[in-house]
């Protein structure tokens, strides 16, 4: 899939799928699941190779990885969407 299509079908430009690829932009949790559903992975497919017995230099916490495999790992999309959802209800700046 094209960065054009991938951002046509998430609603952004191919020029942000572009930063997100190139670590110029961060992504959000709830974009980087709506790009697994368009990309048919599951989100813990972004995190392959990370280790929770290794340390790492990444600025990702591994309990953030680790709610997003388990996230992942729910069967039903409306419940992720709904924890999704929440998590970003609660984390909204007021």
């Amino acid at each position: 899939m094209s960065q054009t299509e991938l951002g046509n079908e998430l609603g952004i430009s191919f020029q942000q799928v572009q930063k997100y690829e190139k670590g110029t932009n961060r992504i959000g949790s709830g974009r980087l699941w709506e790009v697994s559903k368009v990309l048919g992975v599951p989100i813990d497919y972004f995190f392959d190779g990370i280790s929770d017995d290794e340390p790492s230099d990444s600025t990702v916490p591994w309990w953030i990885v680790d709610l997003a495999k388990q996230i992942g790992d729910i069967e039903d999309t409306n419940v992720q969407k709904h924890i999704i959802s929440l998590i970003e209800a609660c984390s909204s700046k007021s």
